[in-house]
């Protein structure tokens, strides 16, 4: 349970890269992405190798929201941060 959500439902979608799999790491035992996962009792997913398409919305989305929000906004406490997130996602996924 975090901060009153049960996440235990979600599977988290990652790419391949070392930080996300365990693969690479395997001397240091499971990564802090892995560990984080088994630790809410959720579940991780990869996207296929050399299926870099399958990450591009993804990556675009976080371009538009860099570009248009963490740029732009500066934040004077978590409060206000918080509420201008709240305010940005609203216009990013409904704005006409």
């Amino acid at each position: 349970m975090q901060n009153g959500v049960d996440l235990s439902h979600f599977v988290w979608q990652s790419d391949n890269g070392s930080e996300f799999i365990e693969v690479l790491n395997r001397k240091r035992g499971q990564t802090l992405y892995e560990q984080i996962i088994k630790e809410m009792k959720s579940e991780s997913v990869q996207i296929p190798p050399d299926r870099k398409t399958y990450n591009s919305d993804v990556e675009a989305a976080h371009r538009l929201i860099e570009d248009e929000f963490y740029d732009i906004e500066d934040y004077h406490s978590p409060h206000d941060f918080l509420n201008k997130t709240f305010t940005y996602s609203v216009y990013f996924n409904w704005k006409l």
